[in-house]
């Protein structure tokens, strides 16, 4: 967890951050929580700059542990994949293959997107790529082909959007940009799957360690968000032996169960999929494969075809709101809310999370509608999960802190019996769970807390309060408002490649930024400048070792709002695990360290 008033300050290299969202004002919702947060915006914008090269730091040491260790320290937070942080480990002597995709990148000022290509990444769907490319089916095959290299994983992760975020991604995620592209051109189109032959799957993987030539410079990129860029890449590539050496003085091991071979990265290479496009009434293969790749060039023998990915190939997300309360002297524990997603759905995406008040039913379309809802307030609040648009989940409600004794809230609560007849079930805490699960069924769980009034402390020694001192705690000035505070979920299923970022453009003067939007930006410009530095680290002749992620990726921004008016901000990578490979160099051919 890093807060941006405990950082040093390098706001310099990243000036470009500060004209892309500074302009952002926030836009009044029924709650009004971003009305309310906009005397601390410019701290949060500053915070931002200032934090994301320590954060860079944390981000590459925490990555290199093993996958059993967690960011939050806790109990809950369990490895239990087969992916994460881990080396693989060739069996034999392995050539690099430079005839892997993604060798022909362009810059995107050469496509004409339909839709202006701002920081928040918005523009980068199938959709908007599929008509910069003229709903052409060959340029769209082409694109796949030069543009998208190749990362090894199981299952389908990304999906179109978190595969065109990262410009990689394994066979199934490949193939499911190729097919919505061509959907979105209106062309009709379906999967095939089969086994990919052995020195294919070989030629492929090895490939990864490639180096990929960067695309020609974009005329749109402002030179400050080129300069620093270029400036942070540098100075990490320069502190890496530095990083490395501190790191071999912790004695970071690695468990060999964690360790890959080669043979167990080619054996997930070899379970292949690839399009199948109808023209002119019949079948034709597309499989952008290798950089030499033409229609209509098949490596495998189907097995079966399909018109959709089934659901058990996918990544699954299950997100979970659970609070404790007392109703007297002893705790309970219940789930309030519940959503689950597919991790390719929230590729590149910021879930928000926010508490509104128990009668609110969705965005409030006018004053009187907002006040309706005030007047009825009951004290009770619910949590709510904004997934983007007309999209959002309401959990049950609780109670945060005593209920109110007068007004609408006093005489609900008075029927109901509440504080005569019973105690009100007070909440004391309150976390968030996310489930991800991966094609296998394996599953890591990470905690997030949102509010603890117990305290670590007394929770070290497992001391419960009573009932009157749960009161007392919540309702004390100090204690998080939760209506007026909001935490950004970003999830990432691979990197952000630094290109989408560098050709970004000013927002037209008809935009008018939100609070999400702005959460989006900072979350999108942290992701972008750790990955921008570490897709591979390594020098000629030496250790090369190439990071991507195989499992989703989460970053949570809270900005909170205390009783007393005190803001705060936290930017929290609650959950970094990439699959790290590497291979020693000796010259063309390389060999496992």
């Amino acid at each position: 967890m890093l807060r941006g008033e405990r950082c040093f300050s390098e706001a310099a290299e990243f000036e470009f951050l500060l004209i892309s969202i500074g302009q952002c004002a926030g836009r009044q919702h029924a709650d009004d929580w971003w009305v309310r947060m906009n005397k601390g915006r410019w701290a949060l914008v500053v915070a931002v700059c200032s934090v994301s090269v320590v954060a860079f730091v944390v981000y590459r040491a925490t990555a290199a542990k093993s996958r059993s260790f967690s960011l939050s320290n806790s109990a809950a937070e369990n490895r239990n994949s087969d992916s994460g942080s881990h080396a693989a480990v060739p069996s034999v002597p392995l050539e690099i293959s430079q005839r892997g995709p993604g060798m022909r990148p362009q810059s995107l000022d050469a496509l004409k997107f339909p839709v202006p290509r701002t920081l928040d990444l918005t523009y980068v769907t199938a959709a908007n790529f599929a008509t910069a490319l003229g709903d052409d089916p060959l340029r769209i095959f082409n694109y796949v082909r030069d543009e998208i290299s190749f990362e090894s994983y199981t299952g389908c992760l990304r999906g179109p959007r978190g595969t065109l975020l990262a410009l990689a991604g394994n066979s199934v995620d490949r193939s499911s940009l190729l097919a919505s592209m061509l959907q979105h051109g209106g062309q009709r189109v379906r999967f095939a799957h089969g086994t990919l032959p052995e020195p294919l799957a070989r030629e492929l993987v090895s490939s990864m360690w490639a180096d990929r030539p960067q695309p020609p410079a974009d005329t749109n990129s402002p030179d400050a968000a080129k300069a620093g860029v270029e400036r942070f890449v540098n100075s990490v590539q320069r502190d890496y032996k530095l990083i490395r050496d501190q790191m071999q003085k912790a004695n970071v091991a690695f468990s060999s169960q964690s360790v890959p071979s080669l043979d167990s990265l080619i054996k997930e290479t070899q379970d292949h999929y690839w399009i199948q496009w109808l023209k002119d009434g019949n079948w034709v293969d597309l499989d952008p494969l290798f950089s030499d790749s033409t229609p209509t060039t098949k490596y495998a023998t189907a097995t079966e075809t399909l018109d959709s990915l089934p659901n058990g190939l996918y990544h699954q997300v299950e997100i979970r709101v659970r609070i404790e309360e007392y109703a007297g002297n002893q705790p309970s524990s219940r789930v309030i809310l519940t959503r689950n997603s597919k991790a390719a759905d929230l590729s590149g995406v910021t879930v928000l999370l926010a508490h509104e008040p128990e009668n609110w039913n969705g965005p409030a379309e006018n004053l009187q509608a907002a006040l309706t809802s005030a007047i009825q307030d009951t004290g009770r609040i619910r949590p709510v999960l904004f997934l983007g648009g007309e999209n959002w989940a309401a959990g049950a409600p609780f109670y945060p802190k005593s209920p109110p004794a007068s007004g609408m809230g006093g005489i609900f609560n008075g029927l109901a019996g509440i504080g005569t007849r019973h105690d009100a079930p007070i909440a004391s805490a309150e976390a968030l769970d996310i489930d991800l699960i991966s094609p296998n069924g394996q599953k890591e769980t990470i905690t997030r807390n949102i509010f603890d009034v117990v305290g670590p402390a007394r929770r070290a020694k497992n001391i419960n309060l009573s009932y009157d001192d749960l009161r007392t705690k919540a309702d004390a000035n100090d204690v998080v408002d939760l209506s007026a505070s909001v935490y950004a979920l970003f999830f990432s299923t691979g990197a952000i490649a630094e290109q989408h970022v560098l050709s970004t453009v000013a927002a037209p003067p008809t935009d008018e930024p939100d609070a999400e939007r702005t959460l989006q930006r900072i979350a999108v410009t942290f992701t972008v400048m750790s990955d921008a530095a570490t897709s591979k680290i390594g020098a000629p002749g030496n250790a090369a070792t190439c990071f991507y992620f195989d499992s989703p990726r989460l970053t949570v921004i809270d900005v909170s709002k205390s009783f007393s008016g005190e803001v705060g901000f936290t930017l929290d990578l609650r959950r970094d695990s990439p699959r790290a490979v590497a291979l020693a160099g000796c010259g063309k051919r390389d060999v496992a360290t």
